[in-house]
């Protein structure tokens, strides 16, 4: 089961945001020719057309007995029940309604009528969650909507916290379908960030959650490799976010063990070593000889990939509009100008996740410092020449292969001297001998 799109390279909010939709998407195809299969609540569309009524109620909050009758018709009859539907329209509409609930709604409505709103935002969400005559796409925009509820703006809705951690770890005993746990950890992202906001034991009970679903073991067997990675990505990059907003860098020390678990990406543990960046992880030497390690095997596999362009690039092969597509992460064929093309993005967003994850375990790193910095300091070089649009693409890979060697350079120097070979004993010459 493929449940996620591939990694993007942007801030955690946007990336949020970018996989919730890709998502929602995802899971709304396939299904639709038997949509009549699933649950829906009845829909009021005669109501559609009071909404600009309602957003002037919420945001002026009358408080008369008519617009609040308005009011609990419009969300409890056509709003909420909206989000049930499960034919490929509504399911296509369904970013659109969370959006504006929070944006139009939520966001400008009196403290009064936001509590009002939250409270039935809540019981609608908890109710199509816990659904299972529900669409997938609808529960997965109800798990989406608790990560987003609040009481004020800002902070996480404790409720909501605490349902999304139990979904999540019911996800980790394999007890609920994969794409609940995507929906949990994508909302429990959100509250991550706002983590100090919430009381000390849903602190607590979030970090765990996340922490667990961190584990290679947590799936179910139909989850394939790019959406196990995804996964992983999400929960540790959230744990590390959680674990600094409330100063508790001991909650994420298990992502040091990450950077060397083979199971993942080499793109994965490089954006997992970028969100060590701000936490003084309690075995820091440990991870610091982890990160090299990582560092060394994406190092490896760059100047190999680098190699291979490189010999592409001398031979004679005619890069055609009709040229076969080439199987590598790292160049393709442009097909308009006829030749060999370096994909660079994916390249200076790779090393500047492990320069961070470098800079972030350097203060620990004791007697692998200069390799550590040396690292650092080659990799920067790498990702500005990708950035930068007057370099070539064979500047890029001769710096790649510099890259390598400073690398192999400094971990050099910082190998102990080995220990003089012994004399062997001169043999003894008869007088006379003839040594030829």
């Amino acid at each position: 089961m493929t449940i996620l799109p591939p990694h993007s390279a942007t801030p955690l909010s946007r990336a949020i945001a970018l996989a919730a939709a890709a998502l929602v998407a995802v899971l709304a195809v396939g299904e639709q020719a038997a949509a009549q299969r699933y649950k829906t609540d009845p829909v009021d569309s005669k109501l559609s057309r009071r909404g600009s009524i309602v957003k002037n109620v919420v945001k002026k909050g009358s408080a008369s007995a008519e617009d609040a009758q308005l009011f609990t018709d419009y969300f409890d009859k056509y709003y909420f029940p909206a989000m049930t539907q499960a034919d490929p329209y509504s399911l296509g509409d369904l970013g659109k309604l969370r959006a504006d609930l929070f944006r139009q709604f939520l966001a400008p409505a009196t403290p009064v009528f936001r509590k009002q709103l939250t409270d039935k935002a809540f019981a609608f969400a908890n109710k199509v969650v816990r659904g299972n005559g529900y669409h997938r796409a609808v529960r997965f925009n109800g798990l989406l909507m608790l990560g987003s509820l609040t009481t004020d703006g800002v902070k996480p809705l404790p409720d909501a916290n605490a349902f999304l951690c139990k979904v999540s770890q019911a996800a980790s005993q394999k007890k609920v379908p994969a794409y609940m746990q995507a929906g949990a950890l994508v909302a429990l992202a959100t509250h991550a960030q706002q983590l100090d906001k919430l009381p000390a034991d849903q602190q607590t009970k979030t970090l765990i959650a996340l922490a667990a679903a961190t584990a290679e073991d947590t799936f179910q067997r139909d989850v394939d490799v790019s959406s196990r990675n995804w996964l992983r990505r999400s929960a540790a990059v959230s744990l590390a976010t959680g674990a600094k907003a409330v100063g508790k860098p001991q909650a994420a020390a298990s992502l040091a063990d990450l950077l060397v678990d083979e199971s993942l990406t080499l793109d994965t543990r490089a954006a997992i070593a970028a969100s060590l960046q701000g936490l003084t992880l309690p075995n820091g030497e440990v991870a610091a000889k982890d990160m090299l390690a990582l560092a060394k095997a994406a190092i490896e596999d760059e100047v190999e990939q680098a190699l291979e362009f490189e010999e592409m690039q001398i031979s004679s092969r005619s890069y055609s509009r009709n040229a076969a597509p080439i199987d590598s992460d790292r160049f393709r064929v442009n097909t308009e100008e006829s030749r060999l093309e370096y994909i660079r993005r994916g390249l200076a967003a790779r090393l500047a996740n492990l320069r961070k994850g470098l800079t972030a375990v350097a203060g620990a790193a004791g007697d692998q410092a200069d390799a550590v910095n040396t690292a650092a300091a080659a990799m920067q070089r790498v990702v500005e020449l990708a950035t930068s649009t007057n370099a070539v693409d064979l500047d890029i890979t001769a710096e790649i292969k510099a890259m390598k060697d400073a690398f192999e350079g400094a971990q050099g120097n910082n190998k102990p001297a080995a220990d003089a070979a012994p004399a062997e004993d001169e043999p003894e010459i008869e007088e006379g001998e003839q040594l030829f």
